[in-house]
């Protein structure tokens, strides 16, 4: 992130923009701005990488001028890539796409968002001051999808706007050895879309695939409905969508295999995996299930290049489970020589605040 500041008249930088009715209508609601002001203004900047629409950020700079300065600004768009922020003669804010993306502004893309603005100094100081800290932080808030049938029989979705979880430690997860962000890291940047996980009820899972929704900022479709996972219109969507993540849960007879069991719904996942239908985005599916013997798994669903890992969820022995209390700041386990789930390490403290568990 980068900042800068000085008392005069700033100028377009030279080269930044193409010249077309857009940089002519930018430029002078800009110039009428700056003749406007009695005083010289202040200028700030404020850069920032991120995965989200222009549509949100746009959103986000919005709502911060209007708690700062306590009232609305008239938005002007002039493009997929660029919008400036006015309020009569006290603000004046430039929110670019320096990236120029090709997709249009509601779609989610990678972005270089540059924030600019001009204005009375004291205003531009607190504004700038909010909007460094929303910086100093990522703009993508991720959603979850819930597919499911409705009481009228036809399938529908609910958007969840995802809230950030209990963060999890690597003394949660012994076993993965090489830490839980640097697992995620290379999940999210490998050619496989499969991740199968597996282990009885409590030893985490649930918490596991939280953090790293947070982490990776991916939206997410969710379901656990079989009718859903047995007909196409799911898998189309997700397909065609900007929607990174599937998870499925419980989906012991999902797994199975295809000739022993009779499983008709793993040739869906088989080809989402990495089969006939290829997409240019990110597709991840998240399976998790209840199993503790992944021999039942249908062999072609792990198969290499298609699977990234099957990860066995197991209880912690009581010197792992001392150690992940630690860190966690609760009460060891009481009972020495037995193994606890993560479920019964935290038993006690999810019984006094409401929400906080492990599945």
């Amino acid at each position: 992130m980068t900042e800068r500041a000085r008392l005069a008249e700033p100028s377009i930088p030279t080269g930044t923009y193409s010249t077309n009715v857009d940089t002519l209508e930018y430029a002078l609601a800009r110039t009428a701005f700056l003749s406007s002001l009695d005083a010289d203004c202040v200028t700030f900047g404020i850069q920032r990488s991120l995965r989200d629409t222009f549509a949100h950020v746009i959103d986000m700079v919005v709502s911060v001028v209007t708690e700062v300065l306590g009232s609305r600004p008239r938005v002007s768009t002039l493009s997929r890539s660029l919008a400036f922020l006015q309020i009569d003669r006290t603000i004046f804010v430039k929110v670019e796409d320096y990236s120029r993306t090709a997709r249009d502004m509601w779609s989610v893309a990678d972005r270089n968002i540059y924030v600019s603005g001009y204005g009375n100094e004291n205003q531009i100081k607190a504004l700038r001051q909010k909007l460094g800290e929303i910086a100093d932080q990522d703009f993508r808030v991720p959603k979850i999808i819930w597919h499911y049938i409705a009481s009228h029989g036809q399938r529908s979705t609910a958007t969840i706007q995802f809230s950030q979880p209990k963060p999890v430690q690597d003394e949660y997860y012994p076993w993965i050895t090489s830490g839980v962000a640097d697992y995620y890291d290379r999940f999210m940047q490998s050619e496989e879309n499969i991740l199968v996980l597996l282990g009885e009820t409590g030893t985490g899972k649930t918490s596991f695939i939280r953090n790293l929704i947070w982490y990776s900022r991916w939206d997410a479709a969710f379901t656990y409905d079989e009718k859903l996972l047995s007909a196409d219109d799911m898998f189309v969507e997700f397909l065609t969508n900007d929607v990174e993540l599937m998870i499925v849960e419980d989906a012991d007879l999902f797994l199975t295999n295809r000739e022993h069991d009779g499983n008709k719904m793993m040739a869906r996942f088989l080809n989402i995996g990495d089969g006939l239908f290829k997409s240019d985005r990110t597709k991840k599916i998240i399976f998790t299930a209840n199993l503790t013997q992944p021999a039942r798994i249908d062999n072609a669903l792990l198969r290499e290049g298609r699977c990234f890992d099957c990860m066995m969820f197991r209880p912690l022995s009581w010197n792992e489970a001392t150690r992940a209390a630690a860190v966690a700041a609760i009460s060891p386990p009481a009972e020495s020589g037995r193994d606890y789930t993560l479920a019964q390490l935290f038993a006690t403290r999810r019984r006094t605040v409401q929400g906080f568990g492990f599945g």
